[in-house]
């Protein structure tokens, strides 16, 4: 029987890279065939840095700002939502972080 590698655990807090494909809309855009309109938009490839804040089965958190001090030891702001579905590779632990593992 062969083992499932170990999955990596990233601790909150630790700075990572997510590349993800982001949608992209113009509320002031009109077209006038469907096929006009589907022609128009293509997936955004966006790189995001933030503080990894966790994680569900569905999306992966990041946050702008590391807001805490002495009173709210978990403070942030700027979270960020990015549906796991769209994230492209692995999230990238930036330098002198570690990933524990589980």
């Amino acid at each position: 029987m062969t083992r499932k590698p170990k999955a990596p655990v990233i601790e909150p807090f630790t700075i990572v890279v997510a590349e993800w494909e982001d949608c992209y809309a113009n509320a002031s855009s009109q077209f006038n065939t469907v096929e006009e309109a589907l022609a128009s938009y293509s997936p955004m490839i966006r790189r995001t840095v933030g503080y990894y804040v966790g994680e569900n089965e569905h999306a992966v958190l990041l946050a702008t700002d590391d807001d805490r001090v002495s009173n709210a030891r978990e403070a942030l702001g700027g979270v960020m939502y990015i549906p796991k579905a769209l994230i492209r590779s692995p999230l990238r632990v930036m330098g002198g972080y570690k990933m524990k593992y589980k």
